[in-house]
């Protein structure tokens, strides 16, 4: 069976109606979302911490004080797509973190925050305990004894001290 070519089509054809979407503002709204409501993701982010929606979970989440909130901070003229917020964990103003990005990358800013602490140092381990436990490996245990000769009047014991080295790798 012979095919039929096809006519060209004319450009006028092509264009759209006042009245009709821009698939163009379509495409760049999906781009920019990323397929994700933030402001309806955050609703429900919020009442998760808050414990409020146990019903829909069925598990017994604990209750959280926290009333995490966030302010969108995007300048009015911004041309970039992204959406900036200034985020507070806790609530406060003072502990808040800007981020930026897209829709679907402020939740996962969000959610990797959540999962690494405040980020403020509160709670976290302190640089002088923040090598890895070693409990299990070889130790050698020094204790140190001030010698009886050279204590003072005042003093009735010697100083002692102790240290620990772990053998990583015996």
């Amino acid at each position: 069976m012979a095919t039929r070519k096809q006519p060209a089509p004319k450009p006028e054809n092509l264009k759209l109606t006042n009245e009709e979407p821009s698939l163009l503002f379509a495409i760049q709204e999906l781009i920019r979302s990323g397929g994700v409501n933030f402001d309806e993701w955050f609703d429900e982010w919020k009442a998760l911490k808050q414990g409020r929606n146990t019903g829909l979970t069925n598990k017994q989440i604990k209750l959280e004080p926290i009333k995490p909130k966030f302010y969108d901070i995007t300048p009015q003229d911004s041309k970039s797509g992204y959406k900036t917020i200034w985020y507070m964990r806790d609530g406060e103003e003072a502990t808040g973190v800007p981020l930026s990005g897209t829709d679907s990358q402020l939740v996962q800013h969000i959610v990797q925050l959540e999962y690494e602490g405040s980020g403020d140092g509160n709670g976290a381990i302190s640089g002088k305990n923040s090598k890895p436990p070693l409990a299990g490996f070889p130790a050698i245990r020094l204790v140190f004894v001030q010698p009886f000769d050279k204590l003072t009047k005042n003093q009735t014991y010697p100083v002692t001290g102790t240290k620990i080295i772990r053998c990583i790798g015996f």
